[in-house]
């Protein structure tokens, strides 16, 4: 078996059934992570709501939605991804096949390692992203708060904390501050936190 670079799928926008193209290859459609998104927020879909042709495959194929879910779904967002399953399936039967079972079983371990700790971490969906690295060094983001950058793919050294508990302090005010946050953005009070974009002290 052979496997030729990853190639993400594209983003699609509901326009009937399909088919979809789906870039990269698969195994199931139970290993395909296959989601809508709306205004309402997103959807994962269920093996159950669309086919797959091929089943599985090394290189790609087309995922076809059944209708009542391309109807509901109309307009919105379909971003396909994979999910491979993390298990090792090869025994072996003789001295060398043993020592190679053995490797194997501990890479399948290591690669679920890993998913098990991204699991823990705030993550954003795999077609929104990627997220450019925090550059900023220890000694400039200490003691900071993270905000997105105005196109949201970067993550900005914000205000330090103790900008933050002075204005709280000076200004009489209660926590959480009042800026005026809604669903709706609407800024209705600013509030002077000494944060610039050349911001470097501590």
């Amino acid at each position: 078996m052979t496997l030729d670079i990853l190639t993400p799928t594209p983003v699609y926008t509901v326009n009937g059934p399909g088919p979809y193209a789906v870039k990269h290859g698969y195994l199931a459609a139970t290993e395909l992570l296959v989601e809508v998104e709306s205004a309402t927020g997103r959807t994962v879909l269920s093996p159950a709501d669309f086919t797959l042709e091929p089943a599985s495959s090394l290189t790609g194929g087309a995922l076809t939605l059944v209708d009542e879910i391309a109807d509901a779904h109309a307009g919105s967002r379909l971003a396909i991804a994979r999910q491979t399953a993390q298990e090792q399936g090869f025994s072996g039967a003789y001295a060398r096949d043993k020592g190679l079972e053995a490797t194997l079983d501990r890479l399948a371990m290591a690669v679920q390692d890993a998913r098990r700790l991204l699991d823990g971490a705030i993550r954003t969906p795999l077609d929104l992203g990627p997220i450019d690295l925090v550059t900023a060094r220890p000694e400039v983001r200490g003691g900071k708060i993270l905000a997105w950058s105005p196109e949201g793919y970067a993550v900005e050294v914000g205000p330090h904390l103790q900008a933050i508990e002075s204005l709280i302090d000076a200004q009489g005010l209660t926590f959480p501050l009042d800026l005026g946050w809604t669903n709706d953005p609407t800024i209705t009070n600013t509030y002077d936190l000494g944060w610039t974009n050349e911001d470097t002290g501590g």
